[in-house]
């Protein structure tokens, strides 16, 4: 059973997931910051692309093609570790 949350379940995996996107976000480079991520956030969540799945949301399918691909089906990224790096951009160029 997953520590913190809601005991566990989707709440729990979630929180869980939230805690190693963010582990991640820390290791991958410069953070943007809090304002710019919830630009990032609410245009993500306004996309077609925006996808919600047991990953939590994602640019797309998870693990999407990546390349010229990427802006007709998404990159495939999960949301909470993309918006977060200060040198990332939308592969449809909505936000950079």
């Amino acid at each position: 059973m997953l520590s913190g949350g809601s005991g566990g379940g989707v709440g729990g995996a979630g929180a869980f997931l939230q805690g190693a996107a963010a582990a991640a976000a820390s290791l991958l480079g410069p953070q943007a910051s809090d304002e710019v991520q919830a630009q990032r956030r609410a245009i993500c969540e306004g996309c077609e692309l925006y996808t919600l799945g047991a990953l939590g949301a994602t640019c797309g399918s998870f693990g999407a093609r990546q390349g010229p691909e990427s802006a007709e089906h998404g990159c495939g990224c999960v949301l909470a570790v993309k918006i977060r790096g200060s040198f990332n951009a939308c592969p449809r160029g909505k936000w950079t």
